[in-house]
């Protein structure tokens, strides 16, 4: 397992040197030895004064078993400070595993996951009538958290579009730049729910598209490192601004989706995609009725088609692919498609042989896989809990009177069992007995709209000595 190994806290501020990794042990991937993609990590190892791994916390993302079982067995030499040693945190970017199938393909992707809390709002905007929505609009609080009355207007403008567009284009547009300006991390905003199009779908608004793209410069420019502000302004400006799309992602060198955001950007570039539907996030309108060959477009093909890392390309092949099926369905497939996409195709398979993908479009109105799961919060998969096996306390964690707690990011199947579970965070002598009994949970399933769907949550173990 390669690592790249910096400084923190103590001899970062004296400038001493990091003490050395003198037992570095590599991850155990079983027949994970093909056909599998890769992330990097940042881990911070909390290290006592023997050079003996503590604990484990991951800055972004999450850490598999195999990766936990080798960082436990790290030792680095003693670090010491005025001739004692002490203990030290360590920075470590460790390369993760994921399986290739044809699953994590279709997640190459990004999509919108519908956090659970904004469930109930999204539903009570396809209830809405002109009247109650004028009405509700009339009477907005000066927060947006506690009813996400806000995501109920857009979602139902979005979905009825309202008798009277101009008014629903001017509500729309006021929603959205007010949800950018005041609560930028709002989770509707990465969604089809906050998209103005500038033209190609009844609801387009060219002077709203204008105005919520400058909100979007401005958040991106006061959080410039906020990956959920990142994610909803990257989520409009493919669109509405492809370069610039380009340039914020291209510059988040660290951050986990960068490659699965620059592939969509490219993909939609390319194919000259100009509108997405407010609803649903299908491609609705191109720029041409052929494939453009528009400077900016013609260079994001090439991007693609040139492109060495297969995150990259198969997110661009599955947005194209998902695009192309759209605007079949509304005879608005650009010529020049099919031959690009197998070209595509063709360099997805000289990276990657295995691949499930192809050319072939979907017929219309059919579900994407990632539509089918949600995230929720911690608490709200714990009041869904029907089997809890209690975590046993470690003995030899209560002589060494170590408490704290585990956290994991667990994918929940739609019938309600553990999936997939991954550490956060946690002192490592509480891991194994959390994640023997956190493995045996079972859960009621999660619904939407009636459907049981998969859900990624959070999952927390406390640890406290009487």
């Amino acid at each position: 397992m390669a690592v790249a190994v910096c400084c923190l806290g103590v001899w970062a501020a004296d400038k001493d040197q990091p003490p050395a990794l003198e037992n570095k042990v590599e991850p155990d991937w079983g027949d994970l030895t093909a056909g599998y993609l890769v992330d990097l990590v940042d881990v911070e190892l909390a290290v006592l004064p023997s050079g003996e791994p503590f604990s484990l916390a991951a800055k972004q993302g999450s850490v598999p078993d195999p990766v936990v079982r080798a960082l436990k067995q790290w030792r680095f030499s003693a670090y010491k400070k005025n001739g004692r040693p002490i203990g030290f945190a360590m920075a470590v970017k460790v390369p993760v595993r994921h399986k290739l199938d044809s699953d994590m393909e279709q997640s190459q992707r990004p999509v919108w996951h519908l956090p659970a809390e904004l469930n109930d709002a999204i539903k009570l905007g396809y209830d809405l009538d002109p009247a109650k929505a004028a009405l509700m609009q009339s009477n907005l609080p000066n927060g947006e958290a506690q009813e996400n009355l806000r995501t109920s207007l857009l979602s139902y403008y979005a979905e009825k579009g309202a008798g009277d567009l101009q008014t629903a284009r001017k509500a729309r547009r006021d929603l959205i730049t007010w949800l950018i300006h005041s609560y930028p991390q709002d989770g509707i905003l990465a969604s089809p729910y906050a998209m103005v199009n500038a033209a190609g779908e009844p609801l387009a608004d060219s002077e709203g598209s204008a105005l919520v793209k400058k909100e979007w410069f401005a958040a991106v420019s006061q959080y410039p490192q906020d990956d959920v502000v990142t994610e909803g302004a990257v989520s409009f400006l493919r669109i509405a601004d492809p370069a610039s799309a380009w340039r914020i992602v291209t510059e988040r060198r660290d951050w986990l989706k960068r490659s699965n955001w620059l592939g969509n950007i490219a993909a939609f570039g390319g194919l000259g995609v100009t509108a997405l539907a407010p609803a649903s996030g299908a491609a609705v309108a191109t720029s041409s009725a052929k494939l453009s060959e528009d400077g900016l477009a013609v260079s994001f093909r090439k991007a693609l088609l040139q492109s060495q890392d297969l995150k990259v390309v198969l997110s661009g092949l599955v947005t194209i692919t998902q695009a192309g099926s759209d605007l079949a369905a509304r005879q608005a497939l650009p010529s020049g498609y099919d031959d690009y996409c197998r070209d595509l195709l063709k360099h997805a398979h000289d990276l990657y042989s295995g691949t499930s993908l192809n050319c072939d479009l979907k017929p219309a109105g059919m579900k994407d896989p990632a539509l089918r799961m949600v995230r929720v919060g911690g608490n709200v998969a714990e009041a869904r809990l029907v089997k809890k096996v209690q975590p046993r306390y470690p003995q030899a964690a209560k002589d060494r009177h170590i408490q704290g707690t585990v956290e994991f990011t667990a994918t929940i199947s739609a019938e309600g069992h553990i999936q997939h579970l991954e550490l956060v965070k946690a002192p490592f002598a509480l891991y194994d007995a959390s994640l023997d009994a956190v493995r045996q949970w079972e859960y009621q399933p999660t619904t939407i709209n009636g459907k049981p769907v998969a859900v990624i949550t959070d999952i927390v173990v406390n640890y406290t000595l009487q």
